[in-house]
């Protein structure tokens, strides 16, 4: 063999295995769920390379049923969607796709896969309100008036005039 075809078939090689490994998910929203809310169906925004071009599977998880994939209009994001019974147990849900073999790992179909946690809801008792919960908003209604001249605009949606004398008129104010 010759360097020439040597090289040629180690890029072939580096390629193939390139492609064999499983897409990089760039984000996942939300990144974790909790078990027991009232609504028991959960949809998962994924974002990884080409994730609309597979067929997403999920492993099977008691208590938690994969309804499907749907893709969206942008090829990188798909949205998983499942049903999470309230007597399920925490853990990892494992989402996966298969390439189906050598001959499209070649057609640069690649695998998937990606863990996403379930997590049990904590009850927390509510300690009361104290001061360290309220938070003060200080809006003045009133401004200075530094130019009596634009106290009147023409075409204001409630034609009144400025009237300082008036406690719930408009002042003006710059």
């Amino acid at each position: 063999m010759t360097k020439k075809s040597i090289t040629f078939f180690t890029s072939i090689l580096i390629s193939i295995c390139a492609y064999a490994l499983p897409l990089r998910v760039w984000n996942v929203a939300p990144t974790h769920w909790y078990i027991g809310f009232s609504n028991p169906e959960l949809e998962i925004i994924v974002n990884a390379e080409e994730i609309n071009s597979m067929q997403v599977s999920m492993k099977e998880y008691p208590g938690v049923e994969f309804i499907g994939q749907f893709p969206s209009a942008n090829r990188n994001i798909a949205y998983l969607k499942v049903r999470i019974s309230p007597n399920t147990r925490p853990g990892f849900l494992e989402f996966y796709s298969n390439t189906g073999g050598f001959v499209n790992r070649i057609r640069n179909q690649r695998t998937f896969k990606m863990r996403y946690q379930l997590m049990l809801r904590k009850k927390v008792q509510s300690a009361g309100v104290n001061s360290n919960d309220i938070m003060y908003l200080i809006l003045p209604d009133r401004f200075a008036n530094g130019n009596i001249k634009n106290d009147n605009v023409v075409g204001l949606n409630y034609n009144t005039s400025a009237n300082r004398k008036e406690l719930k008129g408009r002042h003006g104010g710059d």
